[in-house]
């Protein structure tokens, strides 16, 4: 079976949506709370952990309500990739 590899950008998507997972988990909030602040259904806010196709919006929206810190948003960007 030939290899695969990931690009930097579905590598960032997939950094992106375990961290939208795992701090929803810590901070007990529910995919219903944070679509309704998207303004969409909790239906496509799986589709697009599942698949990552955030726009900029999303992310402006999604920390601000999951407040991550300045090192975490930089490396979500892929701003401290060397």
């Amino acid at each position: 079976m030939p290899k695969t590899y990931l690009t930097k950008q579905e590598k960032l998507n997939n950094d992106l949506s375990a961290w939208l997972i795992g701090t929803m988990k810590v901070r007990h909030i529910r995919q219903s709370e944070v679509a309704e602040a998207l303004g969409i259904k909790q239906q496509a806010l799986s589709y697009k952990i599942r698949n990552g196709s955030y726009k900029f919006e999303d992310l402006v929206v999604l920390f601000q309500i999951l407040e991550p810190d300045a090192d975490t948003v930089m490396r979500l960007m892929g701003a401290d990739n060397k």
